[in-house]
């Protein structure tokens, strides 16, 4: 379960680094079937999804992340590694 208070600081420091349009919240939580769940029960932060898709395919028709058939946007990892860098600088502290 993400902790609500990191998951409003990474939603707002992507939005300043990616910009609004490329930052929102889902409108409904997401069952993930992901490990990561264990880190956030010994500390605060949020699992954030980043959109990889290939230009020209839609998200809903897209093969998902662990198929074999899956493909991504290689670009997209640029914008991964800048997010985690920026939350690993801010360290989940308010910024001033």
């Amino acid at each position: 379960m993400n902790t609500p208070e990191a998951a409003q600081q990474i939603l707002d420091l992507a939005a300043e680094l990616l910009g609004p349009e490329r930052s929102v919240a889902l409108s409904s939580p997401v069952m993930a079937a992901e490990d990561f769940g264990y880190v956030l029960e010994r500390a605060p932060g949020a699992l954030v999804l980043l959109g990889a898709c290939p230009p020209g395919t839609s998200p809903t028709e897209a093969a998902l992340c662990h198929s074999n058939r899956m493909t991504l946007d290689e670009h997209a990892m640029i914008t991964g590694t800048a997010l985690h860098l920026a939350v690993a600088l801010t360290g989940l502290h308010p910024r001033a």
